[in-house]
């Protein structure tokens, strides 16, 4: 075997490996810190979107259950339905959560002023 031949091929290999391999590791960084940055968001507008306990007591009957019904999709319930009828003993908010239940929205029934 002509090693005056063969090495050259060998470490052009190996240099493209390593690139390949720092090129690889790179972009996963990049992927995980946008991934991150993402949750960070996100985590920033829900809190943006937060209200203070006196915010939701100034807040109408009306007002006051679409913040209840918002709140439980972003809790991931499905179905979410503001029903406001008779005879639904206080419940105004109902969901339905992951394995179907329905759940009624938390806070949903509140004392008259």
């Amino acid at each position: 075997m002509n090693w005056a031949m063969v090495w050259p091929v060998l470490v052009a290999v190996l240099v493209i490996a390593v690139v390949g391999g720092a090129g690889w590791g790179l972009w996963r960084a990049h992927r995980l810190a946008v991934g991150r940055d993402r949750q960070w968001r996100a985590q920033e507008e829900a809190r943006a979107r937060e209200l203070s306990m006196a915010e939701v007591d100034a807040l109408s009957w009306q007002e006051f259950e679409t913040y209840v019904a918002d709140l439980c999709r972003r809790e991931d319930c499905t179905r979410v339905v503001v029903s406001g009828t008779s005879g639904d003993l206080g419940v105004d908010v109902i969901g339905c959560l992951s394995d179907g239940r329905k759940h009624p929205g938390p806070g949903s029934s509140r004392p008259n002023r």
